[in-house]
Formats: C-alpha cells, structure tokens, sequence
C-alpha cells in the first residue's frame, strides 16, 4: 500500500496522520477535494522533517498486511468451519435419538456464533493493542 496522507499530530514518534482518499477524484479538476480517511498511526524511520499538515507518503509492507489479512479473515473462517466439525461429531457421539435437523441448526447456529464471536474479539484487539507492523512515512510532498 502506498497512499498520501496529512499530518494531524507529532508527539515524540508518535505521528498522526489522516489519509486523504483520491479514488472519487477522476475527472475533478478541483486539486484540494480529496476525502479524509480516519486517522492512524505511522512511524518515520527515516527522520524525515515533518510538520503539522505536512502531505507525506505513507507505506505498509506486504507482509504486515498478509498477517492483518490471516488474523482478521482467515483466522474466524477456520474457527467457525472448526466448530462446525466438532459440534456435529459432539451431537452424534451424544445422542444417537437426536434429529439430523436439530443437528444441522446446531451447527450452523455454532459456527456462525464462532464467526462472530472471534471476528469481535479481532476487531477488539485491533482497537485496543494495534499490530506492531505499522505504516511508515516514505517521503514528504
């Protein structure tokens, strides 16, 4: 990913930027309507000089984003096909009186639940622990 964004706040190494969304800007001949994105951490590794509203070009690398992408997609995929599984081998070991259909409405009610439940707790962790693998400012504009 590679995206332009502005500087809203410099606290030490923390920097806040906002990105500036250009993707409805085709054919506008106006140069200062691109959106606002919501704001986000960066790191400057490159000690670039940077001030409060400076348009700087921001980076995340491939690998950070396929181990986002793994937690925050494959992750309760996998959780919810599991618990799918499992409760129906749970189902038949427990009862063998039991309706197949009963059984099936369990399951999918289970892994749909698993589904939710960890997408929750991703987005959760996210909010509150972000990842490490943050975007880094690349150049100034």
């Amino acid at each position: 990913m590679r995206d332009i964004a502005s500087v809203i706040a410099i606290d030490g190494k923390k920097i806040t930027v906002v990105p500036i969304i250009t993707d409805t800007c085709i054919g506008c001949e106006k140069s200062s309507c691109g959106e606002r994105g919501e704001p986000f951490f960066v790191t400057n590794p490159q000690n670039l000089s940077l001030s409060i509203g400076s348009s700087v070009k921001i980076h995340a690398r491939a690998k950070d984003q396929m181990l986002q992408a793994l937690f925050a997609i494959f992750l309760p995929v996998l959780l919810a096909i599991l618990s799918f599984v499992l409760i129906g081998s749970l189902a038949h070991s427990l009862g063998r009186h039991v309706n197949t259909e009963s059984i099936e409405r369990l399951k999918t009610l289970g892994a749909i639940g698993i589904l939710f439940i960890s997408s929750l707790l991703i987005m959760l962790k996210n909010r509150f622990f972000p990842p490490r693998g943050q975007s880094e400012i690349i150049a100034v504009l």
